[in-house]
């Protein structure tokens, strides 16, 4: 049986790497690093009563401390060795209310660029609208999707992955896409011209406007005459006073 050797007061101790340097020509790479595993492998988790406390022991502890500092600040996001900025969505830009198809901006801090390398989710459904041309490391600009409202306004969740798989999200009420009323405009003389022929002169001519909207909305009107060279119109409202801004159709529910 071998007996491990144990230096004594008095004895002449050579440090390991003094011992490695003189086999460096004599033994391969993988063979050295094989003998300083089995010279120090016993003392990388315990020390015995009576072991040598040597200078190499203790770089190792010294090393390891380093090495789990390293560690801890990155994962606590905080100093020490190379960290990743921490994502952060301070707000959503957009018009009043927001609604499905709406251009929004997000502002926030450390988004990645070009804003494809981020992965952006309005509760789960993927946002593909990214604008590159005006999105920056502070603001992703994009149309929201449809995140499945079924024609109901409720909150709902934006998330906001970068490339460094930091993210954050942030909540906010959506309404369905806005629906822009289509029909037809119906006129109809109240009081037709009299004569066969019109001559130099004014004329008055009444029409009704009839529409039925599914939401309140406004529509601008314009008054033209086909065929009448030199002629001019106007469009005035039942007290006299001539039509210019857009007229308020009222949804009655």
């Amino acid at each position: 049986m071998t007996t491990a050797l144990i230096a004594k007061p008095g004895d002449i101790v050579v440090s390991l790497s003094s011992i490695l340097a003189e086999l460096k020509d004599k033994l391969t790479g993988a063979e050295v690093d094989a003998l300083v595993e089995a010279i120090l492998g016993r003392r990388r988790f315990q020390v015995a009563p009576g072991d040598l406390i040597t200078a190499e022991l203790i770089n190792q502890i010294l090393g390891d401390i380093g090495d789990l500092n390293i560690r801890v600040a990155k994962l606590e996001g905080g100093g020490g060795g190379s960290t990743v900025a921490k994502l952060r969505i301070v707000r959503v830009e957009g018009p009043t209310p927001l609604r499905i198809g709406s251009r929004v901006t997000v502002v926030g801090e450390n988004f990645s660029v070009p804003a494809t390398r981020n992965g952006v989710a309005l509760e789960s459904v993927e946002v593909t609208s990214l604008d590159t041309g005006v999105s920056t490391a502070t603001q992703l600009v994009f149309d929201l999707p449809d995140p499945g409202l079924a024609g109901t306004g409720r909150t709902v969740t934006l998330r906001i992955t970068n490339a460094d798989d930091r993210s954050d999200s942030i909540s906010f009420r959506l309404e369905p896409r806005s629906v822009v009323p289509s029909g037809t405009l119906s006129v109809r003389y109240v009081n037709p011209p009299a004569g066969g022929t019109l001559q130099p002169g004014t004329y008055d001519f009444g029409f009704t406007l009839a529409a039925d909207v599914d939401q309140s909305s406004k529509v601008q009107l314009s008054a033209k005459l086909a065929g009448a060279a030199g002629w001019a119109t106007s469009l005035h409202a039942p007290d006299g006073r001539a039509i210019t801004a857009p007229i308020d159709l009222r949804h009655e529910s």
